[in-house]
């Protein structure tokens, strides 16, 4: 740009404005997309076939024979903010079957005490005693609580104990117990921590 005057004459280079200028207008998309680019950057996103990753999918297995308990359990799965997949069997020998068959192994397992053809207990024997099924976590889920019974299921390798309760409450441990698994921060507690609610009897 040139500027004449009467008796002299001015010369600007614009050059080096415009570079700052075209610094500060990515400064300011890197303001206000920062979130948006740290969602992509830490995203499984594919660009290659625009299919999201499933690896932050918990893979829950539950195994329970009552048909309302399975619903009432996916109720309460839902309402929580975790991605998760649940596939149901409805007894014990159904459940050894269907881990014996798979090739990958559930996140997590939610197992009943007291189930047809093979109860919980003897289902979780089987499972710890198994070095292809014994990595992951087993929480009990059942009504009853008798103190030499959840004894004999922390001996036997189960996370935790967990009675069947209202929605709130279940709402409230499934995402305590998902989000420590999600974190990788489950793990086997002490005794007096086996049982994460509920009265325990003779």
């Amino acid at each position: 740009m040139v500027f004449m005057g009467l008796k002299s004459k001015y010369v600007f280079n614009l050059a080096p404005f415009k570079k700052l200028l075209t610094i500060y207008v990515e400064l300011e998309y890197l303001y206000h997309n920062w979130d948006l680019l740290n969602f992509i950057k830490n995203s499984s996103f594919s660009p290659d076939n625009n299919v999201m990753s499933t690896k932050n999918v918990i893979n829950i297995l539950m195994a329970d024979d009552d048909p309302d308990d399975r619903h009432f359990f996916e109720r309460a799965l839902k309402k929580t903010a975790l991605s998760t997949r649940l596939t149901t069997v409805e007894d014990g020998e159904q459940l050894i079957e269907y881990l014996l068959k798979k090739q990958k192994n559930p996140d997590i397992l939610f197992l009943d005490i007291n189930m047809p053809r093979k109860n919980g207990y003897e289902c979780l024997l089987e499972i710890k005693g198994n070095k292809d099924l014994a990595g992951f976590p087993v929480i009990m889920y059942s009504t009853s609580l008798k103190d030499a019974m959840a004894d004999m299921l922390f001996h036997a390798g189960a996370h935790h104990y967990l009675c069947k309760c209202d929605l709130p409450d279940l709402i409230k441990y499934l995402t305590l117990i998902l989000t420590m698994l999600k974190d990788n921060n489950l793990t086997r507690p002490l005794k007096d921590q086996f049982v994460l609610n509920g009265t325990r009897g003779a």
